[in-house]
């Protein structure tokens, strides 16, 4: 399985991957920061992305919402992927998980047997 994990810190996209690939057997991490991460899926062809930084307050200032903009981006040019996003508001989306979570939450919402 191949999960693309989009943020723009490196230290968040490295710590995620080391947990999902100490976690799950057979899976490839993309990393991808939100300036490439739509070149990124459309290339790699992930089953699962997870979208950090996800926050939908300052619309009309872009920069606040990066992770809203990769989401829509995403979503728009995904077929069955599952594409989830992460962030610290509490919004009560399906695909939506709330900063910090716990590894079984993580799990369950990305639909993963371990």
């Amino acid at each position: 399985m191949k999960i693309m994990i989009v943020s723009n810190s490196p230290e968040l996209r490295a710590a995620t991957a080391r947990v999902l690939g100490t976690l799950m057997k057979d899976v490839q991490i993309i990393q991808a920061d939100h300036k490439n991460a739509l070149e990124m899926f459309l290339e790699r062809e992930p089953e699962r992305v997870l979208i950090f930084d996800y926050n939908e307050t300052g619309d009309g200032r872009e920069e606040w919402n990066e992770g809203k903009t990769t989401y829509r981006d995403i979503k728009g040019a995904a077929s069955e992927q599952l594409i989830i996003r992460c962030g610290l508001p509490d919004y009560k989306y399906d695909d939506y998980v709330k900063l910090p979570f716990l590894l079984p939450e993580l799990i369950k919402i990305l639909q993963v047997r371990l």
